[in-house]
């Protein structure tokens, strides 16, 4: 058995100056809060009246939010009518949130640039943390993160232990991530339990974010505090400490005839994009054979997860199939447990 490790602190990247915002965070582009003209004001308070909208914070940030069938035109004209009618533009709703973060959410890069112009803080967070930046790295709204980063918001703030790169790494956003990256978001942070952006991109199986995340430096033998690398990840490792799925990734013979076929075209695609990832982390120095805290290696977990192509891949890069487990069952034969009939046969 594995002694058990503790998440590995690990130094940031070297700062890198945010290519969105070249005058730097000190001279942020957004600007002062547009005055108030009172006639306009109260034409607009009145016309929100008779839209039988009230005049106050959490209407404001709601009808920043709304997405509605008509293209955003009604959402559009509420914000500006509650800017016209004097609303503060950072003005916060019960919860924290402000109407650019509701904007963000909802990636509306309009209203965005439209709250952006009347002076928004592009860094405020609401109660849990969350940003404008985190909120829409989250959701992989690549335009909306263009917007903020031009306007100077902090690449590197956290919600709560996650920064938006590694928000972004795990919706599997490509586009966004390389933004942040540009903007200087750090490659080497971790959550807490030590999972790094790198780790967080191969969960996602998207080799393109995979690629970029170690052209800027992310490590390939980076391990959490359950030991599984960025390969486990890849490979569907969960931690013993993680709460567990019910009904994730069931095996076929337990679903109903409805969602069998949907899930063994997922399972197939799951496995024909993840081998090429599998094989360029090897390639980058990502080890085999590395085993978890509790005695996993990748080839197990392709085995468990029927995963043939992956399978056949790790065995070409040098895994070793005879590698037990703490129950002293090699791959082969934690294949034949789980019914993996099409890994049992690319391991024989």
């Amino acid at each position: 058995m594995a002694t058990k490790r503790v998440a590995k602190v690990r130094t940031t990247a070297k700062p890198r100056p945010n290519a969105f915002c070249p005058a730097g965070r000190s001279e942020k582009r957004n600007q002062p809060s547009i005055p108030v003209d009172r006639n306009e004001a109260d034409a607009a308070r009145k016309a929100l009246e008779e839209r039988r909208v009230r005049f106050g914070a959490n209407e404001f940030v709601n009808a920043a939010g709304r997405r509605g069938g008509d293209g955003g035109a009604h959402a559009r004209e509420l914000v500006g009518l509650f800017l016209k009618a004097g609303m503060a533009v950072d003005e916060r709703n019960a919860l924290g949130m402000t109407a650019l973060m509701a904007a963000a959410s909802e990636g509306r890069a309009d209203l965005v640039a439209l709250l952006l112009e009347h002076g928004a803080d592009p860094d405020a967070a609401d109660t849990y943390g969350q940003s404008a930046l985190t909120q829409a790295a989250s959701r992989g709204r690549a335009e909306t993160v263009r917007l903020l980063l031009e306007a100077c918001a902090d690449p590197n703030q956290a919600e709560r232990d996650q920064t938006a790169l590694l928000l972004a790494a795990r919706a599997g956003a490509v586009e966004t991530a390389e933004m942040l990256l540009r903007a200087g978001a750090d490659p080497l942070v971790t959550d807490r339990s030590g999972g790094t952006t790198l780790h967080a991109a191969a969960a996602a199986g998207t080799l393109a974010l995979v690629k970029l995340l170690v052209e800027y430096g992310a490590d390939v033998k980076a391990e959490e505090s359950a030991g599984s690398t960025p390969l486990h990840r890849l490979l569907g490792y969960q931690s013993p400490d993680e709460p567990v799925c019910g009904s994730c990734d069931l095996p076929l013979k337990l679903l109903p005839a409805s969602r069998k076929e949907y899930a063994r075209a997922r399972k197939l695609e799951n496995d024909r994009t993840r081998a090429p990832i599998a094989a360029f982390l090897i390639e980058e120095g990502a080890d085999a054979d590395a085993e978890t805290d509790d005695d996993q290696t990748p080839l197990m977990l392709a085995a468990a997860k029927n995963y043939p192509e992956c399978v056949r891949t790790l065995l070409a890069e040098g895994a070793d199939s005879g590698e037990e487990n703490s129950d002293g069952k090699t791959a082969l034969e934690i294949a034949r447990g789980h019914g993996s009939l099409d890994a049992v046969e690319a391991l024989q």
